[in-house]
């Protein structure tokens, strides 16, 4: 196997070690409690129970209860009727699952912070608004303030970019010019294109219909009659 493979399983099996002693160091220190029939209870302000729930999403649920005749409330594990085994293990994988979204909230926030930045924003991961967006790549948006010239804020893309073309074209001046041409007119072809539709769209909803001047003219012109205007006002 290449050095490459060896190292990604070394480092692999460290994780996996590092973690095992981790959650084992966490479930040594988890305790639980008895009433006085023996049945075992488990504290909500306890730290176990409270990592679960936030790792898990738990919630409490409404159960009609036959001697009361009403809806109470009750907790997640009672609801789904969890054992000691079940619980067991939930705690288990929950430090893997705090890393894992630990992890994955911090590559967002490294990749999302340099492109924010440049237009005065930053990423603030959290798992609502994961949530609530229905995408693991979602993130809140946080607005940073910068100094203003009156109405304009300097925001950094207002010099970055300026200073990356400057470098350009001064490091590769025939190139960098050529390419600014280039873009140049493509992005010129393309207003072009994007105003004929513009006025494509504007005519073809007009009420009373259009034509275009020259092409009116070159029809007159073959005809050898020239038709009188007229002028209509807004009274």
């Amino acid at each position: 196997m290449p050095s490459f493979g060896w190292s990604v399983l070394y480092c692999l099996g460290l994780f996996a070690g590092a973690y095992v002693l981790a959650a084992v160091g966490f479930l040594l220190f988890a305790c639980l409690e008895k009433d006085k029939d023996g049945s075992l209870l488990v504290d909500s302000d306890s730290l176990h129970y409270r990592a679960c729930k936030k790792c898990y999403g738990w919630k409490m649920h409404e159960t009609f209860q036959t001697h009361t005749c009403d809806y109470v409330k009750v907790n997640h594990l009672e609801y789904y009727q969890i054992g000691l085994c079940g619980y067991f293990w939930r705690v288990f994988w929950t430090p893997l699952l705090f890393t894992v979204i630990g992890a994955w909230q911090t590559v967002k926030t490294v990749v999302y912070a340099h492109f924010m930045f440049l237009f005065g924003y930053y990423p603030w991961p959290t798992i609502e608004v994961m949530k609530r967006e229905g995408n693991i790549f979602a993130v809140e948006v946080k607005q940073i303030s910068f100094p203003r010239i009156g109405k304009l804020e300097l925001k950094p893309y207002l010099v970055v970019f300026p200073a990356l073309y400057a470098w350009l074209l001064w490091s590769y001046p025939q190139t960098t010019w050529n390419w600014t041409l280039i873009s140049f007119v493509a992005m010129l072809v393309i207003a072009i294109l994007l105003v004929a539709a513009w006025v494509a769209d504007k005519v073809g909803k007009s009420e009373n219909p259009r034509v275009m001047l020259v092409r009116e003219y070159v029809k007159t012109g073959k005809r050898g009659i020239c038709p009188l205007l007229k002028v209509r006002t807004r009274s």
